[in-house]
């Protein structure tokens, strides 16, 4: 039976990346980047304003894996490490509305979608824009005489943000979004001021079955340039898989997760606000 699941009209969700991670591929540089971007990626622009029109190097994403038990180690849910010359850069795609970014290095496909002027288009169609582009990463692949992928990992990413003014003016409000959070509450003005400063928080949960694990990082901050103040709530979910079937069941478990864990930890009041429907 199909699970049925909750959704919001008006939700904070500003960034969704989906990801699937494999097997290095041997000798893939970012030449095979560009015959990838010429070649089979343009033929998937949809309309004049949405060409994949742009390109651009970045540091290689360090690859990650979910291990439970004896081989369990701790360390933050992202990881961004330099590694030697001889290890392939990870290559940025941009549409040319802004509203979709691909990223490529020589163990990862990653679709992110970022908040522009349009509405959220919910997962259902995200997941498979990201399986369209996994095909068509499969038959660069496999023309390219590399061997097929081997997947061993999946992850879904949610990025929220609150913006001040928008149910919070200060952290001490944060526990009318998320009930279980709240700042001290001490009457005496002696011990601790009543004035709110930075706060930040991260929780870490096995998912049933050890089938992955989900990571949550709340952080406060400034928007720049406009120093806006903002209310950043990361939701991550990622595990291992096999293959292709395996990732995307994966991303069908790890959005499931991360939606009953929002619904979860938020407040009626702010589920009214995002027009839950």
């Amino acid at each position: 039976m199909a699970r049925m699941r909750q959704k919001f009209q008006s939700p904070p969700v500003v960034e969704t990346v989906l990801g699937v991670q494999f097997a290095g591929l041997p000798g893939y540089s970012t030449a095979h980047a560009g015959w990838f971007w010429k070649e089979y990626l343009e033929k998937l622009n949809e309309s004049a304003n949405r060409k994949w029109d742009k390109a651009a190097d970045a540091m290689r994403l360090e690859d990650q894996f979910e291990r439970f038990g004896a081989e369990d180690t701790w360390g933050p849910m992202f990881a961004i490490k330099a590694l030697p010359p001889t290890q392939s850069s990870r290559t940025q795609f941009f549409r040319s509305d802004g509203e979709r970014l691909i990223q490529i290095q020589d163990s990862r496909v990653i679709l992110n979608w970022k908040k522009q002027s349009g509405v959220y288009p919910s997962f259902g169609p995200l997941l498979q824009e990201f399986r369209n582009l996994i095909h068509t990463f499969e038959s660069f692949v496999h023309e390219a005489g590399f061997p097929a992928l081997t997947y061993n990992q999946w992850e879904v990413v949610y990025v929220d943000q609150l913006k001040k003014g928008e149910l919070w003016n200060s952290a001490r409000d944060w526990s009318k979004i998320f009930p279980g959070l709240s700042m001290p509450q001490i009457s005496d003005s002696t011990l601790l001021s009543s004035g709110d400063e930075n706060v930040s928080a991260d929780w870490r949960f096995t998912i049933s079955d050890q089938r992955g694990r989900m990571y949550i990082s709340l952080r406060q901050s400034k928007n720049l340039p406009t120093n806006e103040e903002v209310l950043h709530v990361t939701f991550l979910a990622r595990g291992p898989a096999n293959d292709y079937e395996s990732s995307i069941r994966g991303l069908e478990l790890g959005h499931d997760v991360l939606n009953e864990t929002f619904i979860a930890i938020t407040s009626q009041e702010a589920q009214i606000h995002w027009n839950r429907r």
